[in-house]
């Protein structure tokens, strides 16, 4: 139950809902939170803007999403045949729920040309939901080159599978932010992704990312194999996303914001 007297602040990380996710449950989902609480966190200004221009009258907050540094404990044994199917390929990381708007069939539509060129390569696809069938039908055709984990991923698997990458790939339509691209920061893993949504809020072009049009098959696949050619790019962007995480995503940090917004809530300018 919720006392009379308290004050409700929720964390929204998607102000609308997702291209292919517009339902009855996923807008309950949004605005409830948002209707009912006495403030709201977001995380990027780019999503606070969406907020306001829905009319919602509350006080809104930025917090950046956070780092997932509790994966790093983990000593995971289950690598042991993913290690044995990726030996002397590189290593390509597509990692989430497989949903329309993370762009897998971009991905898959650039692989040709990377494994034309750079020919020992693999991609792993890891992640549930449905595969839809155009994607099916290019696993299919690359499935040399394929890694396919069609399922939850517990956490005690994480650690191996970014540990096995040389690249993340966010090959994004649209986006609000992003928990895969703080994994990969986590990690300190180069990171291919698109400039939408908050995304470009956390990372820069050729600092700590490396960015492509969304939709661009062909950028892509250049992307790709330009980074995989130049493994100094590959260790500066590991390097420098990691040390920006460990500033700007700190949980020491983002707890200190939360303790602030309470303190204003509670004394009443909330």
């Amino acid at each position: 139950a919720i006392l009379p007297k308290s004050k409700i602040i929720s964390v929204i990380h998607d102000p609308e809902p997702h291209l292919g996710e517009h339902n009855w449950k996923n807008l309950a989902r949004i605005y409830i939170p948002m209707i009912l609480s006495n403030a709201l966190i977001t995380h990027g200004n780019s999503l606070r803007k969406i907020i306001f221009h829905k009319k919602i009258m509350k006080r809104v907050f930025v917090i950046p999403h956070g780092q997932f540094s509790k994966f790093t404990v983990y000593n995971n044994q289950r690598c042991i045949k993913l290690l044995e199917n990726t030996k002397n390929n590189y290593c390509i990381l597509f990692f989430g729920r497989i949903v329309r708007y993370k762009g897998l069939d971009i991905l898959l539509r650039s692989l040709p040309k990377v494994k034309s060129q750079v020919g020992n390569v693999k991609l792993i696809i890891a992640g549930e939901r449905q595969i839809p069938p155009m994607c099916s039908i290019l696993i299919q055709s690359l499935k040399d080159h394929l890694i396919v984990l069609n399922r939850f991923i517990p956490d005690e698997e994480v650690p191996c599978l970014f540990n096995l990458a040389d690249l993340v790939v966010l090959p994004y339509r649209e986006a609000t932010q992003s928990g895969v691209l703080a994994l990969a920061a986590t990690f300190k893993k180069a990171l291919i992704t698109t400039p939408v949504g908050a995304i470009p809020e956390v990372v820069d072009h050729n600092k700590t990312a490396y960015f492509v049009p969304p939709e661009d098959v062909e950028s892509l696949a250049n992307a790709i194999i330009t980074l995989l050619y130049t493994p100094k790019t590959i260790k500066k962007l590991g390097h420098n996303i990691q040390k920006k995480a460990n500033i700007a995503l700190n949980w020491e940090k983002i707890g200190s914001k939360l303790n602030l917004i309470i303190t204003l809530l509670e004394i009443g300018q909330g």
